[in-house]
């Protein structure tokens, strides 16, 4: 009987380590944690559009709406990163979607240039996004 507690209590051990453990690993903080939304706005200010991009793109990982726009606001310009369409109504479209007022003007400004095959490719790229960024997905 001693030896039958004894293996219980051991198992019971083992699980909490496990869950111990396992709530230690998703705890540390992403890399961009120990950095502030406000590094990221001087750094572009400062015209580190690499230090910029970074950043945002690491607060967009956890769904920041303002990161999606200034993410898409460097591609319309092509600030540290090639001008590309797309991709800019790919985060104005997830600043949309996260309720950024001022995301509308930006899918606007892209949209007037964009073709209709265009903006399906760029509805699909938002996809990806929420299927690869699933607590980002807005309800």
């Amino acid at each position: 009987m001693a030896s039958r507690y004894r293996h219980h209590h051991l198992t019971i051990l083992r699980i909490f380590a496990f869950v111990l453990i396992s709530l230690t690993v998703t705890a540390i903080p992403p890399a961009h944690a120990q950095s502030t939304y406000a590094d990221a706005d001087k750094a572009y200010q400062n015209k580190d559009y690499a230090t910029a991009h970074r950043l945002w793109l690491g607060f967009a990982e956890i769904g920041n709406r303002t990161s999606y726009f200034n993410l898409g606001r460097m591609y319309v310009f092509g600030q540290g990163v090639p001008i590309d369409v797309l991709e800019a109504y790919k985060w104005f479209k997830l600043a949309d979607l996260a309720g950024l007022p001022q995301a509308k003007s930006g899918l606007n400004r892209v949209g007037r240039v964009m073709t209709s095959a265009e903006v399906i490719e760029g509805t699909r790229r938002v996809e990806r996004w929420y299927d690869q960024h699933l607590r980002t997905r807005r309800k």
